[in-house]
């Protein structure tokens, strides 16, 4: 039975399921499963379906389609209530604004910006003999590892390869890897400096997305207060540059106060578009600079100096910016500081 699409079938438990790892996405599972019976994750999803059209991965991991779950748990061999409570409806509070790419529609159903760590899923191979996409590289704010510091990279939806890691999987099909596209990065970061400053300030974007998250989910945490003041600072910066700019109708307001270290403005103009947009639904790419640079303004002047220059205090860098938003938008900006920490 091995290597035939016959292999699954809506009713009948499958002999041997790979198993599910704590922190696994659902969809990823699946696809485990798929290729140790040599078949791309689209064979069996359409055996959870209808025979002819195949479920989506990102339907499976939101658990917006429950027959499809329904037959994909008799497949396991669990049932569906354990296999809805992984799913990240059940697992995430707030789906809808904290899960990266989750602007779906009623044809469509939700959509997922899969990433991933490179250096986390060779730790997971050499660790468990496989690797695995975590639920936690789907969620909006988090753009970094929390363990290794290096910033994710987008991958195939419901495949466990990064594409960094496509030549090791090369031989095994089931995978279905495709090469991504490589992110260009400036001119302005090749050098032993810059490299310092980004490492620096990668390790301080992994707290204060960890932070961001532990809030998201109503959890206390035991983060430092001056830590969850910056996190508070960081998200607020995001939501701003994603703001349209009045003064460049074609803009966001990022744009105005973008580094020229980890951007550059031929970047900039492919990206342009008329604001405001949903942080949520942007690519990874573009989340991970919209956090970096804010990060790197709330930060020590040390890092401001090499990410953000010209110097200067980082409120006083940023007095500009009210006079770039809309009316609505700069009373929410307003709300918004009065809730900071007040030793900002």
């Amino acid at each position: 039975m091995r290597g035939r699409e016959g292999t699954f079938q809506p009713g009948r438990a499958l002999p041997i399921v790979p198993p599910l790892e704590n922190d696994e996405l659902i969809s990823s599972w699946l696809n485990r499963t798929a290729g140790f019976y040599g078949l791309p994750l689209a064979a069996l999803l359409r055996a959870a379906g209808d025979g002819r059209t195949s479920v989506l991965p990102a339907a499976v991991d939101f658990g917006t389609q429950q027959r499809a779950l329904g037959a994909l748990a008799t497949m396991l061999g669990m049932n569906v209530a354990g296999l809805m409570a992984r799913t990240i409806g059940a697992t995430q509070p707030n789906a809808a604004s904290t899960v990266a790419g989750t602007a779906g529609s009623r044809m469509t159903g939700p959509r997922l910006h899969y990433a991933a760590c490179p250096h986390c899923l060779e730790q997971q191979r050499i660790e468990r003999g496989a690797s695995w996409l975590c639920r936690a590289w789907v969620l909006a704010s988090r753009t970094v590892c929390s363990i290794h510091h290096a910033p994710l990279v987008a991958v195939v939806p419901g495949s466990p390869a990064h594409p960094l890691w496509s030549e090791f999987y090369r031989p095994y099909q089931a995978a279905a890897v495709r090469p991504g596209r490589e992110r260009q990065i400036p001119a302005a970061l090749h050098s032993p400096l810059a490299d310092r400053a980004i490492a620096l300030l990668h390790k301080e974007m992994a707290v204060v997305q960890d932070v961001m998250l532990t809030e998201v989910a109503g959890q206390d945490g035991k983060s430092p207060s001056s830590w969850k003041g910056r996190a508070a600072i960081v998200r607020d910066l995001a939501w701003a540059f994603t703001r349209a700019d009045h003064r460049e109708p074609d803009r966001l307001v990022y744009e105005a106060f973008s580094s020229m270290v980890l951007d550059n403005p031929w970047h900039l103009r492919r990206r342009r578009r008329p604001g405001p947009v949903e942080f949520a639904t942007l690519p990874l790419e573009e989340r991970h600079l919209l956090l970096a640079t804010a990060t790197a303004m709330s930060g020590t002047s040390e890092l401001r100096e090499r990410i953000c220059p010209p110097l200067g205090h980082w409120t006083s860098d940023l007095a500009s910016l009210p006079q770039r938003l809309c009316e609505a938008d700069r009373r929410e900006w307003c709300m918004r500081r009065r809730a900071w920490p007040t030793a900002e």
